[in-house]
């Protein structure tokens, strides 16, 4: 399957990691992946700028094609090897309210705190066996309130050099659903009168406490 994706991400015009050999070892499957050399760091802000569009671009071409986040909708940025902050698009930035100069002094743990630790761990992951991730964590605004984000975080290349590109989607209004709907049902747990939900067919799908009892 993950060579499978990896083909179909090339072909939609992605830079992706070479798989070069598929083998199976003690009833495992062994992948073996193109290895990139390490090259310096970017130090122009418009070359990370330029980095970010093309990262862009590259997943819609691979979310044209069924292979990347069903939501290319959000917050973006690029971090290094070294957890820092290279590049951040403006939605970020208004959504964290910062400028664009004093995101690019940060960390990823200064707007993440959950964000992975050690970062030299997750990014070895990232780069040989991950490559892409999606995950629930909650992202810091500069005057301290706690937004709740779904982040997808994507392992790439450029001029031999890696990256992870993240795209950030705030997730408060569904987080807020799925309390009211958790409200909800322990409200219908808890009623002392007898409730139940049936089946067309007239199977239980769910009873309240007090049914039980």
């Amino acid at each position: 399957r993950t060579v499978l994706t990896t083909k179909t991400a090339m072909e939609a015009g992605t830079r992706s990691r070479r798989p070069v050999a598929l083998s199976e070892a003690a009833g495992s499957t062994v992948l073996v992946w193109q290895s990139l050399p390490p090259v310096a760091s970017i130090l122009d802000e418009d070359a990370a700028d330029d980095l970010l569009d093309q990262a862009w671009t590259q997943l819609n071409a691979a979310h044209s094609r069924g292979v990347s986040h069903q939501n290319l909708d959000g917050t973006r940025l690029l971090v290094d090897e070294d957890a820092r902050l290279i590049s951040v698009n403006d939605s970020m930035c208004r959504q964290l309210g910062y400028t664009r100069a004093e995101m690019l002094k940060l960390m990823i743990y200064d707007i993440d705190p959950a964000a992975p630790r050690p970062w030299s761990t997750f990014w070895e992951r990232m780069r040989t066996t991950e490559g892409r991730r999606t995950f629930e964590t909650i992202h810091a605004t500069k005057d301290g309130r706690l937004i709740p984000v779904e982040v997808t975080t994507t392992y790439l290349e450029h001029n031999g050099r890696g990256y992870n590109f993240v795209f950030a989607n705030d997730i408060a209004n569904r987080k807020k659903m799925e309390e009211q709907l958790r409200l909800t049902q322990l409200s219908v747990d808890r009623a002392r009168d007898q409730l139940f939900w049936i089946t067309p067919q007239g199977r239980f799908v769910h009873v309240s406490d007090s049914t039980c009892e």
